[in-house]
C-alpha cells in the first residue's frame, strides 16, 4: 500500500462526511464524547467565559472527525504492514504523514523505543527511578512510593554524603 491509497481513504472519508452534512444525515444528537468533560476543558481556558450551548456539541463533532481521520491514516499503515491490529507505532506513523499533525509530534508515542534494554541494564536504580517517576522529587510532589517527597534521601543514589 502506498501514499496514494492512504490519500484515497482519507479523501473518501471527507467526501462521505460532506455528503452526510449536506444531506442532513449529520445528527448533532449522536454525540460520542461526554459533553460535561468538554465543558470542563473549555472552562480551563481563561478567555472563554461565555460560551454558546452549541459550542460543546460542535467541538465534540470536530474532535470525533479528527480522531476518525487519524485512525484511518493509522489503519492504512497497519494494513501496509500486513497486520490486523492497530498499534501505537501506526498512530505515530500517521502523525508523520501530514503537516497538520505536527503539534502532536511531542506527545505522540514514539515509533521506536529510545532506550534499549542494554542501556537500561547499565543504569543504576536511581537513574531508572528518575526515568520512570520523573522529576516529582525535585518538584516536591508527593509520590505514593516516597512519603513526603520533599525530604527524601535516595539510598540508592551515587551521592552517599546526604544525611
Amino acid at each position: 500500500m502506498d501514499d496514494k491509497f492512504r490519500y484515497n481513504a482519507v479523501e473518501k472519508y471527507w467526501m462521505e462526511m460532506e455528503y452526510n452534512i449536506a444531506d442532513s444525515e449529520f445528527s448533532f444528537k449522536d454525540i460520542k464524547l461526554p459533553l460535561a468533560r468538554i465543558k470542563r476543558l473549555m472552562k480551563v481556558e481563561e478567555g472563554a467565559r461565555m460560551v454558546a450551548s452549541e459550542v460543546p456539541i460542535l467541538l465534540s463533532k470536530v474532535t470525533e472527525a479528527f480522531v476518525e481521520e487519524l485512525t484511518i491514516r493509522a489503519w492504512a499503515n497497519t494494513d501496509e504492514n500486513k497486520r490486523r491490529i492497530l498499534q501505537r507505532s501506526d498512530i505515530s506513523s500517521a502523525i508523520k504523514t501530514s503537516d497538520m499533525y505536527d503539534f502532536l509530534i511531542y506527545i505522540a508515542p514514539k515509533s521506536q523505543v529510545e532506550t534499549t534494554l542494554g542501556e537500561m541494564n547499565k543504569m543504576n536504580l536511581s537513574q531508572l527511578r528518575h526515568r520512570f517517576i520523573g522529576d516529582s522529587i525535585e518538584r516536591g510532589i508527593d509520590d505514593p512510593i516516597i512519603p513526603n517527597g520533599k525530604n527524601y534521601i535516595d539510598p540508592y543514589s551515587d551521592n552517599q554524603n546526604q544525611q
